[in-house]
């Protein structure tokens, strides 16, 4: 595991064809050129770089499935320049162990399933300014063991299966202020045994099974009655 400073973490920026070569060419050579004109860019995006540069990717709306996954010196990753980005795919970042910050822009609307599963060192998520973000996938933080902060985009409607399944370090959450949120899946928050307050939104209608399992500080445990 890297053991460089870990800054405040997980940011948000403010405000269809695909380049096949992209899945091939690394981001310093990339970031040479001139900036890139597709607006999808593939998977398995490699670098050995641990803060690779992102700037050639600014026309891009959509990144595919495992754009990050599996870069095991990764540290710190700034999509602020992509300020077209409205959806990542699965597995975006998923098993990337060294990682403790990264900054996405403001104009995102989907995040994949197993967006950032297994990051093991990330320690906080702050995803307040992305005002466009309307749905966060399943298993999205599952497994972040050093995660011990998260703030949630206030406008975002679904939250997936599992997202916060694993986090030891997570104390709180509070969705006091998340308007939109109407449907949480199962497992929301399971197994994170250093949890001890959660605030649910006031308008939601949906909350999967189980969604405490495991929270062994968390007394009481919310209590909410679906509606949907």
């Amino acid at each position: 595991r890297a053991r460089s400073p870990a800054p405040p973490a997980f940011h948000a920026s403010s405000p269809n064809a695909t380049d096949p070569n992209l899945q091939r060419e690394s981001p310093p050579k990339a970031a040479q050129s001139a900036a890139v004109s597709a607006t999808a860019v593939g998977s398995s995006y490699r670098d050995p770089s641990p803060q690779p540069p992102f700037a050639h990717l600014s026309n891009v709306i959509t990144v595919h499935d495992r754009f990050l996954g599996g870069c095991a010196t990764l540290t710190s990753v700034d999509l602020s320049e992509m300020k077209t980005l409205r959806e990542i795919g699965p597995d975006f970042m998923v098993d990337c162990q060294a990682l403790v910050s990264v900054t996405l822009p403001a104009s995102l609307e989907t995040l994949g399933r197993d967006a950032l599963r297994w990051c093991a060192a990330l320690p906080a998520l702050d995803l307040s300014v992305c005002v466009a973000l309307r749905t966060v996938g399943d298993n999205f933080a599952t497994g972040c063991r050093a995660l011990a902060a998260v703030t949630l985009p206030p406008n975002t409607e679904s939250i997936g299966d599992g997202a916060f399944t694993g986090c030891e370090a997570l104390v709180a959450i509070d969705m006091a202020t998340m308007k939109a949120l109407r449907a949480i899946g199962s497992d929301f928050m399971a197994e994170c045994t250093a949890l001890t307050s959660v605030a649910l939104p006031p308008a939601l209608e949906r909350l999967g099974k189980s969604p405490f399992k495991k929270c062994t500080n968390l007394d009481p445990k919310p209590v909410f009655e679906n509606t949907a």
